[in-house]
């Protein structure tokens, strides 16, 4: 599975891949993508259908990102201008009538304006002296650590 790690906010695309493979004799298959744990797919796919995206991926993927006519045609997500609500633990999850996986990565969608202002604003900073060594530690609340 090919997730970006980090996306600026309001590129042109983000490419997620879900790499698979099934045997000849499998048969069944459902492709879904989910985002954050949230029980209802953002993605589906089933061959002889029109992929779908839904929820915060309607009207946002592009069609047609994996190997065409090929039982892993659309495995592949090309998301059009990401956004921040895009950020967090995106799950593909490929089944069959006979096998069912799974892998999870995270994706962190980024603006400009937040990322410098969290680094920037530091709030707390502890200064330590230790052996004749000097330094300064500080905490950052509610940013994003990657």
């Amino acid at each position: 599975m090919n997730v970006p790690r980090i996306v600026l906010n309001g590129t042109s695309h983000a490419l997620l891949n879900c790499d698979y493979s099934l045997a000849q004799s499998e048969s069944g298959l459902v492709v879904r993508w989910f985002l954050n744990s949230n029980p209802v797919p953002v993605y589906q796919w089933i061959p002889n259908t029109v992929p779908r995206g839904l929820g915060v991926l309607k009207g946002r993927v592009e069609p047609g990102a994996g190997a065409v006519g090929t039982p892993t045609a659309h495995r592949a997500l090309l998301i059009r201008t990401p956004t921040t609500e895009l950020s967090g633990d995106w799950k593909c999850l490929v089944s069959s009538f006979a096998n069912e996986d799974f892998m999870t990565k995270r994706m962190v969608v980024f603006g400009t304006y937040i990322f410098f202002t969290k680094i920037l604003a530091i709030p707390r900073c502890l200064k330590k002296n230790l052996r004749n060594v000097s330094g300064v530690l500080c905490h950052v609340p509610n940013a994003v650590y990657i």
